[in-house]
């Protein structure tokens, strides 16, 4: 399959995502969410894959949105139809039935990744919920 913001490859029994927009620092644009969710659905599908890498270029990962994109939004429409894409793609990869890894390369930085708490509070509560019950039995 051929896309235009990624490459694909199967090395062994790994299938390997490369962002692929290196004029734009591989930030992330609709179309790239949408290829890397079509490669993430073909990789579950593919019974010799036993794991997903999804991995940057040799200087970055990725810049993180693509801010062209996000300001070109007007309207409630346009917004909750990009941040959709968003949740397709964080959909596809958490979702993924074999193990996936994104190692970064790039220098590390002082961000720290939030926690499922802070970006998702109502299935922190059921997973809580599911910790406590599991505790209690």
């Amino acid at each position: 399959m051929a896309f235009e913001t990624i490459v694909t490859s199967q090395d062994g029994a790994s299938f390997v995502i490369t962002l692929n927009r290196p004029d734009r620092r591989n930030a992330f644009s609709v179309r790239m969410m949408q290829e890397i969710a079509t490669a993430c659905a073909s990789a579950d599908e593919n019974p010799s894959v036993r794991g997903v890498i999804v991995t940057g270029g040799p200087r970055y990962f990725s810049a993180g949105a693509d801010l062209n994109e996000a300001m070109a939004i007007k309207s409630t429409a346009d917004g909750v139809a990009y941040i959709t894409h968003w949740e397709t793609l964080n959909n596809a990869v958490e979702r993924l039935a074999k193990p996936s890894r994104c190692p970064r390369s790039g220098p590390p930085t002082r961000s720290v990744p939030a926690s499922k708490e802070a970006y998702r509070p109502e299935q922190a509560d059921v997973d809580r919920r599911r910790r406590d019950q599991d505790r209690a039995a």
